[in-house]
């Protein structure tokens, strides 16, 4: 395990390049890092912006796309920005890119729909409408408006994308078409936090706020396990490459392992990193990484 750090503004989001031999790094006051993992060095960091960075991948032609709430692209190589097409009159709350680098789903704020558009021209595909959303929650005495996209994430093999919403329900999308093939979870319950779909797409983890839910989608939707954190929130989720068990990283500063099959945890690890969120596996599932709310980039060697 090490630790890669360059400033300390917090870091959200984190990819492995293809090769598994660079690291993205991007977070609060929209920085971006890319590193390289065998000298541990930086090689270049850009400010797209200055909102925060949700949203890392790695694409062909050696590209950089992170979304900042607008999408922004680098040249890995020589460093340089690249031109993207911009949104205009609508702005972008949720993006997820698909597996390949060529297209992308994207949510905007206020918005029911839910588009999936090509990455290098930003033409429509198809368009998927989400269920009516909850206008406000009560957070003590007061009311707040609730936001309807809130985690997306694709399955490795690009065939199913799955949608949270602030109402608490998930749904999975065919990615070829947008149509919806299962719904789960119930409404007025805890916002969907984060999503992770299994390589084959046949099973689903859901973090909602202090509960882990795991789901089979062989057939009918089927919840496996359930997983109560009391206080302690779930912040991420990502599955091993090989579908066997995925991690999830929570507000205590662990990392846990959970077992595909049953949901059982496997192992827990806690590096005393503040908050780590935005975990990963890189292509072979040899190594992983995190970030965390202090500036830090995790990376440590995957014990199967």
């Amino acid at each position: 395990m090490f630790v890669l750090k360059h400033r300390n503004a917090g870091i959200n989001s984190v990819a492995f390049s293809p090769c598994g031999t660079k690291l993205a790094a991007g977070g609060y006051w929209g920085y971006v890092q890319l590193w390289d993992l065998n000298t541990r060095a930086l090689l270049a960091e850009h400010r797209p912006g200055t909102n925060n960075v949700s949203a890392l991948s790695f694409a062909p032609n050696n590209r950089l796309f992170a979304f900042f709430g607008l999408l922004a692209a680098y040249d890995t190589k020589r460093h340089e920005a690249l031109q993207v097409p911009k949104w205009r009159g609508q702005w972008p709350a949720v993006l997820a890119p698909a597996p390949g680098g060529e297209s992308f789903c994207v949510g905007f704020n206020g918005k029911r729909g839910l588009s999936c558009r090509a990455l290098a021209d930003y033409k429509h595909l198809w368009a998927a409408r989400m269920p009516a959303p909850v206008e406000f929650i009560y957070s003590g005495a007061n009311l707040f408006p609730r936001p309807l996209i809130t985690a997306m994430r694709y399955s490795a093999n690009g065939a199913r994308v799955a949608v949270g919403l602030g109402t608490g329900q998930t749904l999975v999308l065919r990615a070829d078409t947008g149509k919806v093939a299962h719904t789960v979870g119930e409404s007025l319950t805890p916002a969907v936090q984060a999503v992770a779909l299994s390589p084959h797409g046949d099973r689903l983890a859901v973090c909602a706020g202090g509960a882990l839910r795991l789901y089979a989608l062989d057939g009918t939707a089927e919840l496996l396990a359930e997983v109560r954190g009391g206080r302690t929130h779930y912040l991420s989720a990502a599955w091993h490459p090989a579908g066997a068990f995925f991690a999830t990283t929570n507000g205590s500063g662990a990392v846990e392992y959970w077992d595909a099959p049953t949901g059982t945890r496997r192992a827990a690890y806690n590096w005393k990193v503040a908050k780590p969120t935005g975990v990963c596996f890189d292509a072979t599932g040899t190594r992983a990484a995190c970030g965390g709310k202090h500036g830090e980039a995790v990376v440590w060697d995957v014990d199967a």
